[in-house]
């Protein structure tokens, strides 16, 4: 801003101004005088911050295109936040970073157009591409990965030779069970139709089985 831009000059201007009256050997400055000054260059060092911030009020961010400004907005009188942590704080009240991520945001973005989505890209994806969502750390992605399992959004597994797995679907659990490498979300309605499938499977074994144990029962009556 250019306001901003001229009331640090001047400020500048002035703190450069005091420090070569003090330091000047030609100019016969009383005590008085001295202390003066000195009280005067103490208080625009207390304003330094403030000058400094409101001069650099803008961020910029890596966009899908280019690049965005974010302004930070005039700072409070004596705020004593370091500047990386007021724009840290700003990107998150912005959505910008996410501290908490619901289910169904990964599967708009990831599973429209896709059967399955590998956990860490996705991961590596928001670090790397400029204009994706940033998390705070990877523990976002997977605190909804384990409530989008648990309610039955999505499932996780892996790929094996060439065909997903679904390993858990619509049950509980933990976050050790899908922190690894190949571990993907998966759309609901191939875990449903994979689920279905190994209930039908296990019936069979069950049936199965029990003509088996059935047979082994049968006595004959040879008549003696």
């Amino acid at each position: 801003v250019e306001v901003e831009r001229l009331n640090f000059s001047n400020f500048a201007k002035k703190y450069m101004a005091y420090n070569e009256i003090l330091n000047d050997t030609g100019l016969n400055l009383s005590k008085e005088q001295r202390k003066e000054i000195n009280n005067k260059i103490k208080e625009l060092k207390k304003s330094f911050n403030d000058y400094i911030r409101n001069l650099y009020r803008v961020a910029y961010l890596p966009a899908k295109e280019g690049i965005c400004e974010m302004d930070l907005g005039v700072p409070t009188s004596g705020n004593s936040k370091p500047l990386n942590e007021e724009i840290y704080n700003k990107l998150i009240s912005n959505g910008k970073i996410l501290k908490s991520m619901a289910p169904i945001y990964l599967t708009h973005k990831y599973l429209k157009n896709c059967d399955y989505a590998n956990i860490d890209n996705i991961y590596r994806v928001s670090l790397n591409t400029p204009g994706e969502s940033r998390f705070v750390d990877k523990n976002v992605i997977l605190n909804a990965v384990k409530l989008g399992v648990e309610t039955g959004i999505f499932g996780v597994g892996e790929e094996i030779d060439g065909k997903i797995k679904c390993r858990y679907f619509n049950e509980k659990v933990n976050i050790t069970n899908i922190d690894y490498p190949d571990c993907c979300i998966i759309k609901e309605d191939i875990c449903k139709q994979q689920k279905r499938e190994e209930e039908e499977k296990l019936k069979i074994i069950d049936n199965i089985g029990n003509t088996e144990i059935e047979g082994s029962n049968v006595s004959f009556d040879t008549g003696y």
